[in-house]
């Protein structure tokens, strides 16, 4: 889309010393010369990819109500994209949806009158914005469509060396002129599936691997949702942002010397597989919480799990979609769990030496 025919005289864009015709650069033109003289040229040499067009756009416009398979696919066409933005280039490589309507995504994006990802004028691919959004973790870096938005929990600059792991981007800025190209091996895994409406989940992962970072609405069936998808380069679940779900098995953890806040993330492992399996009707059980406690020091969360014990009563089970007073619990030890969180800084650095000439 929007294609510069080679006949029209080209302008010279000294920032990045490729073909330019105003401020348009010839796609194919600019995403070689940026993988080429990146510092990952060495992984990307491997890669194909191609720009995002007005079809692409049209694509993840499409309702999820109408179309309940774009709630996998959209993230999964995004996984492994470029962003470039003058001089400055990122790789996404782990990306979450969001939806718009409350009663689809129970972690919809909020409105507000100052910021929002919701694109209300066309730009270079149509109804999509860019956007970096301030928020109480930082700025979030989102794509926006008119349906639902992205954000993007993992990436890694290519001009320079620098990661980003987590809901926060602090290494690039994106303007109304930034470009995205998206890996065509990401396009190939997305063309089934945008045909077949039974699909549950974005890639073949671990499901606590697709599990996107939550620390609320527990209650809520979709919190459970396999849709987060990571690039082919960043795939090992060892070099994917570290989640509640996926805290008590990081760095080869055994239950004897894990902290207190990977044996307090043991609950959301348990609660995530029992909700994969059972949906709606999934119960938590009385035995996995008090083997929990049981590995647990008097510490605040050992306080959190106790007070989970005490909702059962007299029952053996309790149910997890629907539960208010398990949620409360739940959101509270998610919200000390993730502030001691460090697991993402030894990711960091794992992925530079693994993607990085």
């Amino acid at each position: 889309m929007y294609k510069v025919k080679a006949s029209i005289v080209a302008d010279l864009d000294p920032s990045i010393d490729v073909p330019c015709v105003k401020d348009y650069c010839n796609g194919d033109s600019l995403i070689e010369h940026i993988k080429s003289t990146s510092q990952a040229a060495k992984k990307l040499s491997t890669t194909l990819h191609e720009e995002f067009t007005l079809e692409h756009s049209n694509i993840l416009s499409r309702d999820w109500l109408e179309y309940p398979q774009l709630r996998y696919c959209g993230s999964q066409m995004l996984a492994g994209a470029i962003l470039a933005e003058g001089q400055n280039s990122i790789l996404l490589n782990t990306v979450e949806p969001y939806s718009r309507d409350p009663l689809l995504d129970a972690h919809y994006e909020r409105l507000s009158a100052d910021q929002s990802s919701f694109p209300e004028t066309l730009g270079i691919y149509g109804f999509l914005t860019i956007c970096l959004i301030d928020t109480q973790d930082g700025k979030k870096l989102i794509i926006g469509t008119r349906a639902y938005n992205f954000l993007e929990t993992s990436s890694m600059r290519l001009d320079v060396h620098s990661v980003n792991l987590g809901p926060s981007t602090t290494h690039f800025t994106p303007t109304n002129k930034t470009r995205l190209f998206l890996d065509m091996a990401s396009l190939d895994i997305v063309k089934p599936m945008l045909k077949n409406e039974t699909v549950n989940e974005c890639q073949q992962m671990p499901i606590l691997y697709q599990l996107r970072q939550l620390r609320s609405k527990f209650d809520r069936l979709s919190t459970y949702t396999k849709c987060r998808a990571s690039s082919s380069f960043t795939s090992h679940p060892f070099l994917q942002p570290t989640t509640i779900w996926t805290l008590p098995s990081q760095n080869g953890s055994t239950l004897i010397n894990s902290s207190q806040e990977k044996i307090g993330a043991l609950i959301f492992r348990t609660l995530a597989i029992q909700v994969c399996k059972d949906g709606a009707h999934a119960s938590l059980d009385r035995v996995a919480v008090d083997e929990i406690v049981a590995l647990a020091k008097n510490t605040s969360i050992t306080a959190i799990l106790t007070s989970i014990q005490g909702l059962f009563d007299d029952q053996e089970k309790i149910d997890i979609i629907g539960n208010a007073a398990l949620n409360s619990q739940l959101t509270d030890l998610a919200n000390k769990i993730c502030k001691k969180k460090k697991d993402d800084d030894k990711k960091i650095q794992n992925i530079i030496n693994k993607l990085y000439d």
